[in-house]
C-alpha cells in the first residue's frame, strides 16, 4: 500500500491518495463528507430527537481523524476506540508534509490523534480487535465505519456481519458505502439486516470526480 500526499491540479488544495485512489482532498469536499456523516446521522432520528452521547464508540478505520475532529455525532468525550492498523503510519506521513497541509486540517487532525480523553486506539485490523473482544462483550451503542472504496461495501461479507453482531440492540451503525448508490444496496448485507431504521444516501464530490455514499441505520 502506497499512501501520499499531492496537491490537485487546482493548485490550490491538497489530496490524500492511497494506492493513487484520493480519501479525502481539502476545500469544500473536506467538510462536505463530515457533514454528510452528521446529516444521515441526524436523518435516522426524529426531528430534534437526535442522540448525540453514547457509552461506547467504535471507530473502523478513520485513522485520519477526519471525521472524529469534524463531526458532531462524534463531538461528545465518549467512551471511544479507534481500529486501524494504519493509523500510526498516517500521522507520521502527516507530521512529514506539515508544510502543504492548510493549518487548520493538520491541527484538528493532530488533536484528535493525541487526544487521550476517553479515546483508545488499536493499530489492528478489525478482525483482530473483533477476536479481542470477550463473549459477553455488551455491545457498541455506535459503530463508525469509514473505510476505503475497496472494503466499504464488503461484497463478500468479510467484516460487515461481525460488525453488526457487536453493535447493540438499539445501536447506531453509520459508514462509507463506496461511489454507487446501486452498487451499495445490491451487495451490502446491511440493507437486508434486521433495521428498524435504515438510509443511505449519495452525493457528489468535485475533488473525487465521483459520488460518495454514506448509509446509517437503527439496529432492531
Amino acid at each position: 500500500m502506497e499512501a501520499y500526499f499531492k496537491r490537485l491540479s487546482d493548485n490550490k488544495n491538497i489530496g490524500y491518495y492511497i494506492d493513487d485512489d484520493i480519501q479525502w482532498a481539502s476545500g469544500n469536499d473536506y467538510l462536505k463528507y463530515c457533514l454528510h456523516f452528521d446529516s444521515v446521522f441526524r436523518n435516522l432520528y426524529p426531528q430534534n430527537k437526535t442522540n448525540y452521547t453514547f457509552n461506547n464508540i467504535l471507530i473502523v478505520g478513520g485513522g485520519d481523524m477526519q471525521l472524529k475532529s469534524n463531526t458532531m455525532m462524534l463531538r461528545e468525550d465518549c467512551l471511544t476506540t479507534l481500529v486501524d492498523p494504519f493509523v500510526h503510519e498516517y500521522q507520521r506521513i502527516l507530521v512529514n508534509n506539515e508544510k502543504i497541509i492548510p493549518k487548520k486540517i493538520y491541527f484538528n487532525q493532530r488533536r484528535a490523534y493525541n487526544d487521550a480523553s476517553f479515546f483508545n486506539i488499536e493499530a489492528i485490523t478489525i478482525q483482530e480487535y473483533l477476536s479481542l473482544l470477550p463473549e459477553n462483550h455488551t455491545g457498541f451503542d455506535l459503530i463508525v465505519c469509514d473505510l476505503t472504496d475497496e472494503l466499504a461495501v464488503d461484497i463478500n461479507n468479510e467484516i460487515t456481519s461481525l460488525l453488526y453482531d457487536k453493535l447493540r440492540r438499539g445501536g447506531v451503525m453509520i459508514g462509507y458505502g463506496g461511489l454507487s448508490y446501486s452498487k451499495f444496496m445490491e451487495n451490502s448485507v446491511l440493507p437486508i439486516m434486521p433495521n428498524s431504521t435504515f438510509i443511505a444516501e449519495e452525493r457528489y464530490y468535485q475533488t473525487w470526480n465521483d459520488c460518495g455514499v454514506v448509509y446509517g441505520l437503527i439496529k432492531k
